[in-house]
């Protein structure tokens, strides 16, 4: 009777560390970053892209300032879509690369779930994405996947959302692109070691715009000196393809946030992760 009366003990102290070393670590997380879900997020009942799936985060999230990361290719016609692989085989009911695709054919098409299952949603383009967020704030961080970097400068800044939108670039000639094109965009550049720093630096970038996508074990020596330089800092947590496609505990997001001093946390579950880090 007595030892169980001490192991009951033994727990209720371990459970008031614990939840006090929680408390305590979310309250030190001063300055909350912006949470980015990657491809919209990675929930089940929406495909990946999809406008459904943009609709549920924001919802979820209202309260809470969110961006999203959005895919971008060209079809035959021209036309610019939200898509992510080269094909539609994967995420629709179609087959075939959407370079060699005409309009006519690609809005026929269903996206599909992760599980594989069909849904009633269709592949959306970019001005349509544009125009159905227009009155929100939500936010984009844009992938471009194909050479069409001043096509989609151009369609952001005619729309008015330049300062809402964030150019993921990872080689030079990229950002140096975008940044040539015009010095209102937000363009973030892929930041690994010194190197790529100095590489940068021969780059015209207007300040306030600039962002530094650091890897996630980044030495906080090496932020330090981005920040000194005037990047703000963004880093991913990449479920799907670290952690089997499960989230982390709270501790890691919260962890994360604040060593790195993130502006931008890109995640594959941007609802929960609010929860963890805003609630």
């Amino acid at each position: 009777m007595e030892m169980t009366i001490r192991l009951i003990a033994l727990f209720l102290v371990l459970m008031a560390v614990s939840l006090g070393t929680s408390a305590q670590q979310k309250s030190t997380l001063k300055t909350k970053p912006l949470i980015c879900g990657h491809r919209g997020g990675y929930y089940a009942a929406y495909p990946e892209n999809s406008m459904a799936l943009i609709n549920h985060v924001m919802e979820t999230t209202k309260d809470v300032p969110i961006m999203i990361e959005i895919d971008i290719r060209k079809s035959k016609d021209g036309t610019l879509y939200i898509l992510h692989d080269e094909t539609v085989d994967r995420t629709t009911n179609g087959k075939g690369k959407i370079a060699d695709l005409n309009d006519d054919y690609v809005r026929t098409l269903l996206l599909k779930k992760s599980n594989g299952e069909l849904s009633d949603e269709r592949i959306i383009t970019l001005h349509e994405l544009l125009q159905q967020l227009k009155n929100t704030k939500c936010q984009l961080m844009l992938d471009i996947k194909t050479d069409v970097w001043t096509e989609t400068a151009k369609i952001i800044l005619d729309s008015g959302w330049s300062d809402k939108s964030i150019f993921l670039t990872f080689n030079p000639e990229h950002t140096k692109t975008v940044t040539a094109y015009s010095d209102k965009l937000m363009v973030s550049a892929l930041v690994r070691n010194e190197n790529d720093l100095k590489a940068l630096k021969n780059i015209p970038m207007v300040t306030q715009k600039r962002i530094a996508y650091v890897q996630r074990d980044a030495p906080v020596e090496f932020i330090d000196k981005l920040r000194q330089a005037g990047y703000k800092i963004m880093a991913d947590v990449s479920e799907y393809t670290t952690h089997e496609g499960a989230m982390y505990e709270r501790s890691h997001y919260v962890g994360l946030a604040k060593n790195k001093k993130l502006d931008v946390l890109i995640t594959d579950f941007p609802v929960e992760v609010i929860q963890f880090l805003f609630r």
